[in-house]
């Protein structure tokens, strides 16, 4: 009889527990309990477009759209960490069972130029992000506002790109020359090839 009263006891602080954790976290009332455009994440976001949109030319003279695109595999070397949770957790890779990419699309109006970059990874790495931002604007036109980075959220792409506990914890341990690496293709490889396709003089017209 006290056994049962003691697992009854038990379930009942459980249920509690369970029941003040939702009100704490969760609860039952609406996330948002007013708009968005008086936030000021909102705000910050508009003031950074409006600033930013006054660094491309505003005309009504279009000119030539021209157009280049290009891919690189970014397939890393057998044993580097795989990124992504579940069975993966950092494991190192075993084979190659198909390889993985970055491409991008260059777009140009004659006046303006922009980038777009797509690549078979869990996330882009900001430390690889930035390299490329460094390496392209040394050698083109091209400043970080012109790149667009964009990632296909592959649980099965390199990691080992980050130091961190956090970054371990799904990305593996960190390896200095997985950046460097994965830089190296999303520009010398990739983008540059691109840019010297598409705005010297052999164009693609669309």
């Amino acid at each position: 009889m006290i056994r049962k009263r003691r697992i009854q006891l038990i379930l009942i602080a459980f249920l509690m527990a369970v029941v003040g954790c939702f009100v704490a976290f969760i609860g039952p009332w609406p996330t948002y309990k007013s708009g968005f455009k008086d936030k000021r994440y909102y705000k910050e976001a508009l003031a950074a477009i409006e600033q930013h949109g006054k660094l491309s030319s505003h005309s009504t003279s279009i000119g030539r759209f021209e157009a280049g695109w290009s891919s690189r595999s970014i397939t890393p070397p057998i044993g580097t960490p795989m990124a992504g949770f579940g069975d993966r957790r950092g494991k190192p890779s075993t084979g190659v069972h198909d390889e993985i990419f970055v491409k991008a699309l260059a777009v140009s109006d004659g006046t303006d130029k922009a980038v777009i970059v797509g690549s078979d990874m869990l996330i882009i790495p900001e430390k690889v992000a930035e390299l490329v931002r460094i390496r392209v604007s040394e050698q083109t036109t091209l400043t970080a506002n012109d790149i667009l980075f964009n990632a296909s959220h592959n649980h099965s792409g390199p990691g080992a790109f980050a130091p961190g506990l956090a970054s371990k914890a799904f990305n593996g341990p960190y390896d200095p020359n997985i950046p460097g690496f994965l830089a190296g293709a999303f520009t010398v490889s990739l983008i540059m090839h691109m840019i010297n396709e598409l705005f010297p003089e052999s164009h693609r017209n669309l």
